[in-house]
């Protein structure tokens, strides 16, 4: 038997109760019980994440907001949820930040087991044995997306983060206006940042993204490391495209076994008796009909005459 051709006769399912995702999130609940990773220091991008995160709620406390508006409320839960992503993705926290923050132990350790098997997946599939043919589609894909920069802000954001910068603490500014002001440039970061992912999140724009080398453009290859450095999401869209690609390239052995397993499941349900009912007869023949078979092959296949055949046809 052809193990290989048997594994390519399966249909790939991205979501739903017998999908990929849903058996990775199954994994990962059963991984309650294993112990998160606790440092005596952070990485320097969790440092780093966490020097913004203080900085932008002395400012605010400096400002007198105190009563926390929504868009600062809202900036500051996007700050806290880029510091929980990074535990995440380095698979580890320190025993000061876990405390700080209040981090959810089990839920961290549930969530890095579903990113490591993910990237696993990821890893294992693109870069495995189809991986000629999963780069192909990836670059042809990429022919429809762009590079999208992540740091890209725009130019009306710059202009009040300037003038909030060389007025701060200089009196030009009542603190009503600064704080206005402040406000102002988080709704538009929060506008441009979100504005931003959705673009980079297109499958066109992340297959643009992890085959694009701009020291050698010629270079058409899939970058592991890119690959490792997308989000979470990012990478189920990019399992969803695997599918996509693999369904249709296998869809000849797909096909041919879904129609297999079919004949073998109306078989099944008839051969075991020794004797059939009218009713069931009727319902083999019809089934057998709709699998393309003749008359005269359906009487032979359940035993009986041409006749009985063209008596149950319509």
């Amino acid at each position: 038997m052809d193990t290989n051709n048997d594994s390519q006769a399966v249909k790939l399912v991205f979501r739903g109760k017998s999908g990929i995702l849903a058996n990775f999130k199954s994994l990962a609940d059963g991984s309650r019980k294993k112990s998160l990773i606790r440092t005596d220091q952070d990485s320097d991008r969790l440092k780093a994440l966490i020097k913004d995160y203080d900085s932008f709620n002395d400012r605010t406390k400096a400002l007198g907001i105190l009563n926390r508006p929504v868009s600062v409320q809202k900036y500051q839960k996007l700050l806290y949820k880029q510091i929980k992503i990074a535990v995440i993705r380095q698979g580890f926290v320190s025993r000061v930040t876990l405390a700080r923050f209040k981090f959810n132990p089990v839920e961290l350790i549930e969530k890095i087991t579903y990113r490591n098997l993910i990237e696993k997946f990821v890893i294992d599939n693109l870069l495995g044995e189809n991986y000629e043919i999963i780069r192909a589609a990836t670059i042809e894909e990429a022919k429809k997306g762009k590079d999208i920069d992540i740091n890209a802000i725009s130019d009306e954001f710059y202009d009040i983060n300037f003038e909030l910068k060389q007025y701060a603490g200089s009196g030009e500014f009542t603190q009503a206006e600064e704080s206005a002001g402040w406000l102002t440039w988080t709704e538009i970061k929060n506008k441009d940042k979100s504005a931003i992912y959705k673009k980079k999140a297109r499958i066109e724009n992340l297959c643009y993204y992890v085959t694009f080398n701009p020291m050698n453009p010629g270079l058409k290859v899939i970058d592991r490391n890119k690959l490792l450095s997308l989000s979470t999401s990012d990478l189920e869209r990019i399992i969803r495209f695997y599918c996509k690609i693999m369904n249709a390239h296998n869809i000849k052995l797909i096909e041919a076994k879904r129609k297999s397993d079919k004949s073998l499941k109306t078989n099944s349900k008839y051969i075991h008796k020794k004797s059939t009912s009218a009713d069931e007869k009727r319902e083999w023949i019809k089934d057998l009909k709709a699998e393309g078979k003749t008359q005269v092959e359906i009487a032979k296949k359940i035993g009986c005459s041409e006749r009985t055949v063209r008596a149950y046809w319509k």
